[in-house]
């Protein structure tokens, strides 16, 4: 076996090696931590769409969620609580959207058991590009909100975009 035979059959090793270290740490990386998912791929302005919150941990998890969001139905407004950062892509950078109500926060802690989900509805004005962040804290215990910074862990929602819905 020449030298050019031995380096050839270290590399394939190494990337065989590689690839499988890369797969366990995705798999472990996606199957345990909390996921922001959206029910509808392209949400359209000022229409209603389901985002759901998994816990694919073993253990609680705990966010503290607004209960003083409204969305606008066709019955008219209804509440719809939401534990949501929303962040709005400028072209440059992400800026966090105010959101609630003029009439002051009802901010409630709220878990999700193991290997759970629970849904959340929301309604975005604008068009543009979007991201939801959560904080939450790995914990069955009594949570005051807000969250401390320490022990918290927060989680981001893939891109999505806000459309005309034409």
């Amino acid at each position: 076996m020449n030298y050019g035979d031995k380096v050839g059959r270290l590399s394939l090793i190494s990337a065989a090696v590689m690839t499988c270290a890369i797969s366990i740490f995705l798999c472990a990386q996606e199957t345990s931590r909390v996921l922001i998912e959206l029910g509808d791929r392209s949400p359209s302005r000022k229409g209603v769409f389901v985002v759901h919150v998994k816990n694919n941990l073993p253990k609680a998890v705990v966010f503290c969620t607004d209960f003083s969001v409204s969305i606008e139905t066709g019955q008219g407004p209804q509440v719809a609580p939401h534990p949501f950062e929303i962040q709005r892509w400028t072209g440059v950078r992400w800026d966090t959207q105010l959101t609630g109500s003029d009439l002051g926060s009802a901010v409630q802690a709220v878990s999700i058991d193991p290997r759970k989900s629970l849904d959340f509805q929301l309604q975005l004005d604008a068009l543009g590009r979007y991201r939801l962040r959560l904080t939450y804290l790995k914990s069955d215990t009594d949570v005051k909100c807000p969250l401390g910074s320490q022990n918290s862990t927060t989680t981001i929602s893939k891109p999505f975009d806000v459309t005309s819905g034409t």
